[in-house]
């Protein structure tokens, strides 16, 4: 990528953080994902389906020992 761009500016940081200047954002043990849902409120149903949904899949994943050995957390946030 030209010198610059998104994708530079993102390496630099990354080198950064891998120096140890920075503590690294990555988990040894897990991997947390966010999802901004409406769950309360006139679409909170739809919401909390979506979020029951996601959450068995995950489930299963983390029972099949997760991602490369890493288990997943959901962290959910209302929106509505």
């Amino acid at each position: 990528m030209p010198e610059g761009t998104d994708g530079d500016r993102w390496r630099k940081c990354c080198r950064f953080n891998f120096d140890g200047l920075v503590k690294s954002p990555i988990h040894p043990r897990r991997i947390n994902s966010g999802a901004s849902l409406a769950l309360k409120g006139h679409a909170g149903y739809l919401g909390t389906r979506m979020l029951h949904g996601a959450m068995a899949y995950i489930r299963q994943v983390n029972a099949q020992g997760g991602i490369h050995g890493r288990q997943i957390t959901v962290i959910a946030y209302d929106d509505g």
